[in-house]
């Protein structure tokens, strides 16, 4: 995948509002695409993470990890679903940029938060994969072993 293509996925995403999230072994967020934003031309638009993420302030993040009412085998999953059922209904879920940050992914959001990957190099399969699918084109990158690794096929979804 060339720079272009890169910039393309990005572009897809700009604008689009945020419609749904999901939570198997890792979460998957869906996002709708908003008329009159580069976001109209996709047909789907989601970002599947199966590494450790937070949404805004690192700190703040840490201390709600913390002090969360509910606490298991993983302390933050059920604090990173109530922050994205929150960010779900809240007034401003649009995205507002997606940037590649080394190996990790940042999601900027309307109200100013930024949901910002953790990936550790070490892990085994992909992090997190950013896929769009427009025109019956889909694309996708996804960083695996601490590198971005692109794709894109034709016809069908992601």
């Amino acid at each position: 995948m060339t720079e272009l293509e890169l910039q393309s996925l990005q572009r897809a995403f700009s604008g689009a509002g945020f419609s749904r999230f999901s939570f198997a072994t890792g979460f998957v967020l869906h996002f709708s695409p908003t008329p009159g934003t580069p976001s109209e031309m996709s047909e789907e638009l989601r970002v599947d993470l199966s590494c450790d993420w937070v949404l805004g302030d690192e700190a703040e993040w840490e201390e709600m990890v913390r002090s969360f009412p509910i606490a298991g085998v993983e302390p933050s999953e059920p604090v990173q679903a109530a922050a994205l059922a929150a960010l779900r209904w809240g007034p401003r879920s649009r995205v507002e940029e997606l940037r590649f940050v080394g190996a990790d992914l940042h999601l900027h959001f309307g109200d100013r938060r930024v949901l910002a990957t953790r990936v550790e190099p070490s892990m085994d399969g992909p992090a997190w994969c950013v896929s769009v699918v427009a025109s019956g084109r889909a694309w996708s990158v996804a960083s695996e072993a601490g590198r971005l690794e692109p794709s894109s096929w034709e016809g069908g979804s992601s």
